[in-house]
């Protein structure tokens, strides 16, 4: 089983960004989608005329510090600014926010992260533009018993190698891991090693394939997870869309379905359940009620545009899990 982590401070690393949501006219899009190919359309060379235009700071250590401190947990964040009047903004959000960012650095004369995002039908298209960085590790990292890596663009590889080299070195450290898509596309040997060191790994059904070699995964939950337990990963923890998720740990494995709502954006909705699984194992509840607050909190946030308005709070979590256990069902088999 988890027990519960002996303290509740925490250091989110990784990218933060400055996201743009439009929404184009239905009349003015074209969407294809067949097996094993989707595609959104625009006419070629035209000015398409969207619906909606909304602005939010965003980025998954960002969505994840916010989300962790909206329930109560003590959280910083390490990132690298940008050195412009968006980062600016963003870091004025962070303050907020009451988010820490003393462990961050500025990237001189060098332009904030940006995504422009389309929302279409319930779903989203990101383009994004990350500039790559030169990441300092932090100074005062072990001021920090828990640390949560999640994506970082290029020039990321030798911090991930001092990352490994430093929970090593402290193995009380409890690294939590959540790859963004530059580390998709690097060696999969520098991704393995910080599996072989994480106590915690959140990853979709597309990930987990990826970096098992296993295609169409579906009912090979247990083929996955013992492809994941290879590389020595404690626990994982594996979100699969409108399936639901699943939880693999001591030899047990989790699967949830998903908690019924109405969706309206669906960016932010793995940050969401990340915060909001890590945020119940520390306060020590059980794998059950972690996953029940892990898809509220998801569900929450994608009844809206942007990955931090509907964040659910502290105060939220009682009612939450008393709602959850009606709706969501979780299966338990032993592997």
């Amino acid at each position: 089983m988890i027990k519960k982590m002996n303290t509740n401070r925490i250091l989110s690393i990784g990218d933060v960004s400055f996201d743009v949501f439009i929404t184009p006219r239905l009349s003015e899009t074209l969407c294809r989608k067949e097996e094993g190919e989707q595609y959104i359309c625009f006419s070629y060379g035209d000015k398409i005329p969207v619906d909606s235009v909304s602005y939010y700071p965003g980025g998954c250590a960002a969505n994840v510090a916010i989300g962790l401190k909206r329930l109560g947990i003590d959280v910083s964040l390490c990132t690298t600014f940008g050195d412009d009047s968006l980062s600016q903004l963003l870091q004025k959000h962070l303050r907020e926010e009451t988010i820490d960012f003393s462990q961050s650095t500025i990237d001189a004369h060098s332009p904030c992260n940006y995504s422009t995002i389309i929302s279409y039908n319930q779903e989203r298209t990101i383009f994004a533009y990350h500039k790559p960085r030169t990441y300092m590790f932090p100074q005062s990292i072990d001021q920090f018993p828990i640390i949560y890596l999640t994506s970082m663009g290029e020039g990321f590889e030798s911090f991930y190698e001092s990352m490994v080299s430093y929970i090593k070195a402290h193995p009380v450290t409890m690294l939590c891991f959540n790859p963004g898509s530059v580390q998709l596309h690097c060696d999969k040997a520098i991704i393995q090693n910080i599996f072989s060191v994480a106590s915690y790994v959140f990853i979709n059904r597309s990930e987990a394939e990826y970096f098992t070699n296993i295609s169409e995964s579906q009912g090979k939950e247990q083929e996955l997870m013992n492809g994941f337990r290879a590389f020595g990963i404690k626990t994982l923890i594996m979100t699969d869309g409108n399936n639901g998720s699943y939880v693999f740990n001591d030899s047990t494995l989790y699967k949830a379905s998903c908690l019924p709502t109405t969706v309206v954006e669906k960016t932010g909705a793995g940050d969401a359940f990340n915060s909001g699984f890590l945020a119940a194992i520390i306060k020590g509840f059980s794998i059950e009620d972690a996953i029940l607050l892990a898809a509220t909190n998801s569900a929450s946030v994608i009844t809206s545009v942007g990955a931090q308005e509907k964040l659910l709070y502290e105060k939220d979590i009682t009612s939450c899990l008393e709602n959850a256990r009606k709706l969501v069902t979780i299966e338990r088999t032993h592997l």
